[in-house]
C-alpha cells in the first residue's frame, strides 16, 4: 500500500507566494498563470477548471482559507501552490468571511486518487489553526516554505 503524501512532498518553492493582490477571480487567474508557466502547460484550462470548480461551491473551507481545485487533462502530475494574501479576499465563503491563505491544487483528470490524497494532506495540515496562524504570520517565501514543509504523512 502506498503512503498517502505529505504536505512537504506536494510543496514546491517556487510556486509559494507571501503576497498575492487582488480578487476572486484575479487571484485564481494568477495561480493558474504561475502553476502553468512551472509546469509548461497552457493556462486557460486551469483557470477555467478553477472557476468551474467554484462555481459548484465556494472552496473556502475553515475561517480565512481556501483550496480551489480542478483536475484537467493537460495535468502531468499534482501541482500544489501556496500564498497568503494580506488584504483578504470575498470568496464567498460559507461563513461569510474573506480568505487570506490560498492551496491551489491541480491535478490529472485521469488520476482522481491523486487529488484527493493532495486534499487529505492539505486538510491534515489546515485542520491544525496553528499552521494557518503561522503561514498569516510569515514574512517571506522562504519562511512559508518553512511552515509548510514541517507537515509529515499521517501513518
Amino acid at each position: 500500500m502506498t503512503t498517502p503524501p505529505s504536505l512537504a512532498e506536494l510543496i514546491v518553492p517556487e510556486l509559494v507566494f507571501p503576497e498575492i493582490l487582488g480578487e476572486k477571480s484575479d487571484v485564481l487567474r494568477y495561480f493558474a498563470d504561475r502553476i502553468a508557466a512551472h509546469d509548461m502547460v497552457d493556462a486557460d484550462p486551469i483557470y477555467l477548471g478553477l472557476l468551474e470548480r467554484e462555481e459548484l461551491g465556494s472552496t473556502a473551507l475553515q475561517p480565512g482559507v481556501a483550496v480551489p481545485h480542478c483536475r484537467t487533462q493537460q495535468a502531468k502530475g499534482v501541482t500544489l501552490s501556496v500564498g497568503v494574501s494580506r488584504a483578504p479576499v470575498a470568496f464567498d465563503a460559507p461563513d461569510g468571511l474573506p480568505v487570506e491563505v490560498f492551496f491551489v491544487l491541480v491535478a490529472p483528470s485521469a488520476q482522481p486518487s491523486l487529488s484527493l490524497q493532495a486534499l487529505a494532506a492539505i486538510s491534515r495540515f489546515i485542520g491544525e489553526p496553528e499552521n494557518t496562524r503561522s503561514l498569516l504570520g510569515g514574512t517571506g517565501r522562504d519562511e512559508m516554505v518553512t511552515i509548510l514543509q514541517r507537515d509529515s504523512a499521517v501513518t
